[in-house]
């Protein structure tokens, strides 16, 4: 009844927020389809949790119900001012995805759009897209396919920002050629490993000038392909270049001299993978070569760091001249202490 009276005032509303378990419900049986006003949208289907201790002492305590089932028409929301779209953790089932995306196309001032785990296991690849003209800022989180890279064309986009799953199926090339190619802002997360796909959405962005590549899934140092794939496939417009997660300082580099007549700045972490002792001293012998050589470069401003892992752990950072467990980095030295 709460939720009925606060929806009688909705022609005024420019911001609207959902976060609930029953997100998607909420919008389809208590939002008013007509909101002419509404400028920002974010709806996220939070997850159920119950309070473990809470359940303890009370065992007979009830659950939360299944989450009710629902079939929300997209194309009856008429939002003809909205300029900010986020949804969270929502199924889209393939039957409702050619209605999903005729609500996005008509959204002619969206301007930007972020798109987060909204897909099944089998991401479902529709017979066509949604064009997006206003469009300036793409994000597509939790992808599990490379047929979602199809759906949205943005023209005039500035800034992409693409996540694939964790164990995400084989990575098959699609034709995104006019889709992001006026991207200059791009970031990829997972894909470092999987040198067919990085290869695909770099192609698709020729005017790429700030790139990020962070990666937190590795088997072996083998696995790594983030410098390989950059020596390949030159971006003659980079002058920011962020690796989070690379094994070959050499490597990038090489990256670097490929990119030698744009790259302006460097940030890269290099990942200690439990290299024996001896391999390590080899290793960092070899990165102190090329951190020489990095510094060397009077026209780039570099940072490099290392550590045994991506995240949950602290960096080794040679600009900090901290001396931390068996880390020796002062003065752009790196070396290993047997």
């Amino acid at each position: 009844a709460q939720l009925q009276d606060i929806s009688i005032k909705s022609h005024r509303w420019q911001h609207l927020k959902i976060s609930h378990p029953d997100a998607v419900l909420i919008l389809e049986q208590v939002v008013p389809q007509a909101l002419p006003g509404v400028r920002t949208m974010s709806v996220k289907a939070t997850p159920r949790q119950s309070s473990t201790p809470l359940r303890d002492y009370y065992p007979f305590l009830p659950d939360y119900p299944t989450p009710p089932t629902f079939s929300l028409t997209w194309t009856d929301l008429e939002m003809i001012n909205l300029r900010n779209l986020e949804l969270s953790d929502i199924i889209i089932k393939p039957k409702n995805m050619v209605d999903f995306l005729d609500f996005l196309q008509a959204c002619l001032n969206l301007q930007t759009l972020a798109l987060n785990h909204l897909w099944e296991s089998d991401a479902h690849d529709p017979s066509r897209s949604a064009t997006l003209q206003s469009l300036r800022s793409l994000e597509l989180r939790g992808i599990t396919s490379s047929a979602i890279l199809r759906w949205i064309v943005a023209p005039n986009l500035q800034r992409l920002l693409v996540e694939r799953v964790a164990q995400a199926r084989a990575w098959s090339p699609v034709d995104i050629a006019s889709h992001y190619a006026t991207a200059k802002d791009v970031t990829l997360i997972r894909f470092s490993t999987v040198p067919a796909a990085l290869r695909n959405i770099l192609r698709a962005v020729p005017l790429v000038s700030d790139l990020k590549l962070l990666e937190y899934d590795f088997s072996s140092p083998a696995s790594l392909s983030a410098e390989n794939v950059l020596q390949e496939q030159a971006l003659p417009c980079l002058t920011d270049l962020r690796i989070q997660g690379a094994f070959s300082l050499y490597q990038v580099g090489r990256t670097v001299e490929v990119h030698e007549s744009t790259l302006k700045t460097l940030e890269v972490h290099c990942l200690d993978l439990g290299l024996s002792k001896t391999s390590l001293e080899r290793d960092y012998e070899e990165r102190n070569k090329a951190l020489t050589w990095l510094k060397s470069r009077s026209w780039l401003t570099s940072k490099v760091s290392h550590g045994a892992k991506v995240i949950g752990d602290r960096y080794w950072s040679h600009q900090d001249r901290k001396d931390l467990r068996q880390m020796d980095c002062i003065a752009g030295s790196c070396r290993y202490h047997l």
